[in-house]
């Protein structure tokens, strides 16, 4: 199980975490973030996500997109994670089959 989102944006970035949640608040007090039902962030607007990735020069955002794998690789069970999508697919694959089956793709 994942860590809450702050907690693990918290590792991501570096920053303590009480003072993460208090740049998220002012954040969101502000409307720039919205906390989702799911207790994660986004964006208010996406023009403010455009604005935002478009700052981020090229090998900072490489180097973010590092550490984001490297933090989220350390929490993840990989065995639990290939029995998953085996699962998945073992369900879904029969279903999407038939379904081409049933409605063959217009050529």
């Amino acid at each position: 199980m994942r860590p809450p989102y702050r907690t693990l944006l918290a590792e991501i970035v570096n920053r303590p975490l009480g003072e993460l949640a208090e740049s998220l608040g002012e954040l969101e007090h502000h409307g720039v973030l919205e906390v989702q039902p799911d207790g994660g962030y986004d964006f208010g607007h996406d023009l403010v996500r455009s604005a935002a990735y478009r700052r981020q020069s090229t090998p900072k955002r490489t180097m973010l997109h590092n550490r984001i794998g490297v933090v989220l690789d350390q929490d993840t069970d990989w065995t639990e994670f290939s029995e998953l999508v085996t699962e998945s697919y073992r369900l879904l694959a029969p279903k999407q089959l038939a379904a081409l089956v049933e409605t063959p793709p217009l050529h």
